[in-house]
């Protein structure tokens, strides 16, 4: 081994005071966490304010629709850039995240708006949320001359009837919900059934099933071109009844689970 002279040289230890006992102890070792959780909010990032979805996910033309927006670092909104319409903010704050489930998905902060259209409004009506922070990224609601879904429809009797063209407005209300539609079409037919609801940011993951007079399921739709959305085209063998059934893929649901049901021929 080498000689001490030849050793690098070691820093010299500074020697700590020990920390007096008793009460003193105590208080500065709570003076010492009170500024390292001081560090530690100051260190954390406030998300950037971002728009996850509305509910309802569309606004009618010709009238005022009350549109809760759901998002992160919403609740200091300020101002409302509107495109096509009017809109003003009616209240904000904090709002809950569904048990176990990811605020990244569902959003903590709510806005709740007025927008109103015109009556020949068509496309989307665009709208930008203003907050100290930052301005959120433009969330697009389409103008949609729909129905109400009409509670309660969870089965082929219950069944809300529905003809081509038509929109309906509806959510999946809770966990396991069935929402059922009837249509009535003729031997040579083509009906086409789409859910818009991924595309908006619902979290909603729907599902489309199709069953005849007697029942049977002659047709599903889970996933399509469009992502989560599925899209369901039936070609009509024999006049009469049928019902087109929308679930949640993962049998959950809640008022955040919207969707919009398109049927056309």
């Amino acid at each position: 081994m080498p000689s001490d002279e030849t050793q690098a040289p070691r820093a010299k230890r500074q020697e700590v005071p020990p920390i007096p006992g008793g009460r003193g102890a105590a208080l500065i070792l709570a003076a010492l966490s009170l500024v390292a959780g001081a560090q530690d909010k100051k260190d954390e990032k406030k998300p950037e304010p971002k728009v996850l979805f509305a509910v309802p996910l569309s606004v009618k033309p010709g009238g005022t629709t009350r549109v809760k927006i759901r998002g992160r670092s919403l609740e200091r909104a300020a101002e409302l850039k509107v495109g096509g319409a009017e809109a003003k903010i009616l209240n904000k704050g904090k709002t809950e995240v569904p048990a176990n489930q990811d605020v990244t998905v569902y959003g903590d902060t709510q806005v709740e708006i007025e927008v109103k259209t015109a009556a020949d409004a068509a496309g989307d009506v665009e709208i930008e949320i203003v907050t100290p922070d930052g301005t959120a990224p433009k969330h697009k609601l389409p103008v949609v001359a729909g129905k109400a879904e009409k509670e309660p429809n969870g089965g082929f009797a219950q069944a809300m009837a529905v003809e081509a063209g038509a929109v309906v407005e509806g959510a999946i209300g809770g966990p396991k919900d069935v929402d059922v539609f009837k249509f009535e079409a003729k031997a040579g037919e083509t009906w086409v059934f789409e859910a818009t609801s991924a595309r908006l940011g619902s979290p909603l993951d729907p599902t489309l099933l199709a069953h005849d007079a007697a029942g049977r399921q002659i047709a599903m739709s889970d996933d399509s071109a469009f992502g989560r959305d599925p899209a369901l085209t039936l070609k009509i063998a024999a006049a009469g009844t049928y019902y087109v059934t929308l679930i949640d893929a993962h049998d959950m649901g809640g008022p955040t689970h919207a969707y919009l049901l398109h049927a056309r021929k």
